[in-house]
């Protein structure tokens, strides 16, 4: 099978916009490799992706913003803001804002803030901040603080602080000091201070310090609620 993907290599602002002022193509790509700067950032919009397929690459800078969609390759940092979604791959930075969107991959980094939502399957942890929302599976790591929520699947780690709520399923690994905890199928939890923990009797519970607060049939192990 012949791969008829056209590439469009943009180096900056003005060849990226008039990138983006053709058609959309199903077969074409944007790719921006752009000089990320030397003393000060260089950065590249996006603000209306227009349906097209955009790949940061290299080491270009990039703010996503409004409704546009952009893959973060290479060793690319990105912003994503507004309702913007981005797909980090390779060894990209991305940090997520307000409402975007997207994924975090295999050993790709990031934080999300806001009420952003992104979905982590990698091996670096991937830092969760304000009301954001992140689902992690297979093998990811997840440090969270605030009000973040997590919905944790397969082999995950996850670690917490202050209001953060945690939905674990299937050998999940959460370490906590302080939110709650809702684990089901084979979770181990290690709790300080006053985390609350809810889950059947074939998940477990380590308690740590005191003020820890157990519910449910969750299997207790050590030291005094």
């Amino acid at each position: 099978m012949i791969d008829e993907t056209k590439v469009v290599r943009v180096t900056n602002q003005g060849e990226l916009d008039a990138a983006l002022a053709a058609e959309p193509d199903n077969n074409t790509v944007i790719e921006i490799h752009s000089n990320p700067g030397k003393y000060m950032p260089n950065y590249i919009f996006v603000g209306d992706s227009r349906g097209h397929i955009v790949e940061a690459c290299g080491e270009s800078r990039v703010i996503v913003y409004g409704t546009s969609r952009l893959t973060a390759r290479g060793h690319s940092i990105v912003d994503a803001q507004d309702e913007a979604t981005v797909y980090a791959t390779d060894y990209a930075k991305v940090d997520w804002h307000d409402d975007s969107s997207g994924e975090c991959g295999y050993y790709a980094v990031g934080q999300v803030w806001d009420r952003a939502a992104v979905r982590a399957h990698g091996v670096c942890p991937l830092f969760a901040f304000d009301n954001s929302t992140v689902t992690a599976v297979s093998g990811a790591h997840v440090v969270a603080r605030y009000e973040a929520s997590v919905i944790a699947r397969h082999q995950v780690v996850v670690e917490i602080s202050g209001d953060v709520d945690v939905t674990a399923h299937d050998e999940v690994v959460v370490y906590s000091d302080g939110g709650e905890v809702y684990a089901h199928d084979h979770v181990t939890v290690y709790a300080k201070y006053d985390t609350r923990v809810e889950g059947p009797a074939s998940s477990a519970v380590h308690i740590l310090t005191p003020g820890v607060r157990v519910v449910g049939d969750i299997t207790v192990i050590g030291g005094a609620q």
